[in-house]
């Protein structure tokens, strides 16, 4: 990557992103994201629209974010979850790690995901995912 390159925003998982709201350096391989029950999701041609039915947002999430967000209905660490891409996908840890975190960020920021913490040392910390709400049910369009 250039000099130039680090002024540019690279979150391009999402349309209409808001500004950064806190900060993100604890998103990391410890990190477990859990969906926000307030939004509902349809899936459309391979990628997620989340509507947010408390700030009455729209979210157009690509493939790789739409991923993500399937994935984030099991509890786990961002860690967990690279392992298991990277076993099934059979690519570089480290670009999958990249993306993961990235993309996670990303959701964070946009109020798609909660911001739970670090897992402790016993896992106790683990949050009960919400059950995904969808719009129509898929597979029904």
């Amino acid at each position: 990557m250039s000099d130039h390159d680090h002024g540019h925003n690279h979150d391009h998982h999402f349309h209409g992103e808001d500004e950064e709201l806190e900060p993100l350096e604890d998103v990391d391989e410890s990190f477990v994201a859990a969906r926000r029950p307030e939004i509902a999701t349809v899936i459309i041609d391979g990628e997620a629209v989340c509507y947010d039915t408390d700030s009455f947002k729209l979210h157009v999430l690509n493939g790789t974010a739409t991923l993500l967000w399937d994935c984030f209905q099991v509890p786990g660490t961002l860690g967990e979850l690279i392992d298991d891409l990277v076993a099934e996908l059979h690519v570089d840890r480290e670009l999958v790690r990249a993306d993961v975190l990235e993309t996670t960020r990303a959701m964070v920021r946009n109020g798609l995901v909660r911001h739970p913490g670090r897992v402790d040392e016993a896992g106790d910390n683990q949050p009960v995912p919400a059950q995904p709400r969808y719009l129509e049910e898929p597979g029904s369009l």
